[in-house]
């Protein structure tokens, strides 16, 4: 049985953080290099940079990560932040308003305008609206799925992202466009880290109100470009309709650790984190990134981080214990 000792050393994890961003750059950097290398398709699609975040290098991606991470909580502000700074409405605002949205006929219609936001997820028997890509990048693509960092364009899909490289041109009313060719290469989310292989939802658990009501909680993990690591965690409440379990309001919802400890790779000493927790009221699911590594791989067998997620329907909550971030 995983002990640990809990201590707060927030400055130790800036340490590191901005340790690794050197690294990052010359990662990016050689990441840019093989992507040039290996394509010689055809130019196709051009993209106004007035609907897509055109960021000049991968500093500039780390900073709005980070950004975005920091403030992951704070929603309506992030979406304001992205809309007045770069001028796009974020895939995850298109999301979490169309989840919002109550009448069924009204969805379906906001679904089938937005195909690239939606995905629809079918398993253990239950309807799962989801959005493609990770918890934090969903702040950061368009509509389509879409950023520019450099030299390269990244589309976001349910599998992994796509990487194809990119060149800005200036048109003739001085709007700045980008022509992406047609070959690249695929970074699938699902890869190893530490024990977990194969598998970027590794944790999928319920318990249940009535026949008919249940809360759902899952951890996943994603292997994102720039060598980014997401740990995310994640409740929803479900009613079950026609035999299927399908998303459905209530007063709160939400899950929360009394801190844990992180071995990265190649760093010393242990990361120590202090006691967190996160919740939506009058909603159906909330997603979070618990844990974001850059660069290294966390050593399981010498982390633990324990959720434990909850769920108040009409007065009566219900807890999914022991739910370890970092098994093995």
């Amino acid at each position: 049985m995983k002990t640990f000792k809990i201590q707060i050393l927030a400055i130790l994890a800036l340490l590191v953080l901005f340790s690794c961003k050197k690294e990052l750059a010359n990662s990016f950097a050689n990441e840019q290099e093989n992507i040039k290398n290996t394509n010689d398709g055809v130019k196709n699609a051009i993209m106004l940079k007035k609907d897509i975040i055109a960021l000049n290098d991968v500093d500039e991606f780390h900073e709005l990560y980070s950004f975005i991470l920091k403030n992951q909580d704070d929603e309506m502000f992030l979406f304001t932040y992205i809309k007045d700074k770069y001028g796009i409405t974020s895939m995850r605002e298109i999301y979490e308003y169309g989840m919002k949205t109550e009448d069924h006929n009204t969805f379906n219609e906001y679904v089938t305008r937005y195909p690239k936001v939606f995905v629809s997820e079918y398993f253990d028997n239950s309807y799962i609206y989801n959005f493609p890509g990770s918890n934090i990048l969903s702040y950061m693509v368009n509509s389509e799925g879409l950023i520019v960092v450099g030299d390269s364009i990244y589309e976001v899909d349910i599998k992994g992202t796509y990487i194809n490289a990119v060149e800005k041109i200036i048109l003739e009313n001085g709007d700045k466009s980008f022509v992406k060719t047609e070959q690249g290469r695929f970074l699938p989310y699902d890869g190893k880290s530490g024990d977990i292989a194969n598998k970027h939802q590794f944790s999928y658990r319920t318990v249940y109100w009535t026949d008919s009501r249940r809360l759902v909680a899952r951890l996943s993990y994603k292997h994102l470009q720039n060598d980014i690591r997401e740990y995310n965690a994640e409740s929803t409440s479900q009613k079950r309709v026609l035999g299927s379990w399908w998303q459905a309001d209530i007063s709160n919802v939400g899950f929360y650790h009394n801190g844990g400890y992180i071995q990265l790779q190649n760093i010393v000493p242990i990361q120590y984190l202090s006691a967190q927790s996160w919740s939506k009221t009058n909603a159906s699911n909330i997603k979070r990134t618990v844990y974001m590594a850059i660069l290294y791989y966390v050593i399981h067998s010498q982390s633990s981080l324990i959720l434990t997620h909850e769920g108040n329907r009409d007065g009566t909550w219900l807890y999914i214990r022991d739910n370890e971030l970092f098994p093995y």
